[in-house]
């Protein structure tokens, strides 16, 4: 989750995903978890519990991760991406080209 996420709005439509997904134990509710603050944005996770594991795990997961996905789409609630600063020493030297304007090229002869 990005910083600025709502985490309690992201709780509680976590939770929704995985309480309306089949197979998952009504019985034996899911559980939200903040595992960590790095630096891409706040790590969380959500453990289920199922009612038959032979039938298999992946799909129940994915499922419910559809289901997030979906929910968060609708709430606005983002998801992080990376993203890096760069800080440059000499940046006298460096060129810059805002446009892809064939017009505003380099000569190649310079």
């Amino acid at each position: 989750m990005v910083y600025d996420t709502d985490l309690e709005q992201a709780e509680k439509l976590m939770l929704q995903a995985a309480a309306e997904t089949e197979r998952v134990l009504e019985d034996s509710p899911p559980r939200f978890r903040i595992l960590d603050f790095g630096d891409r944005g706040i790590k969380v996770q959500l453990r289920i519990w199922i009612k038959d594991v032979e039938r298999g795990v992946n799909n129940v997961q994915t499922k419910v991760r559809f289901k997030i996905w979906k929910l968060f789409k609708e709430h606005n609630i983002s998801f992080p991406y990376p993203q890096r600063d760069l800080h440059l020493k000499s940046p006298a030297n460096l060129n810059v080209m805002l446009n892809n304007d064939e017009d505003n090229l380099p000569d190649k002869e310079s």
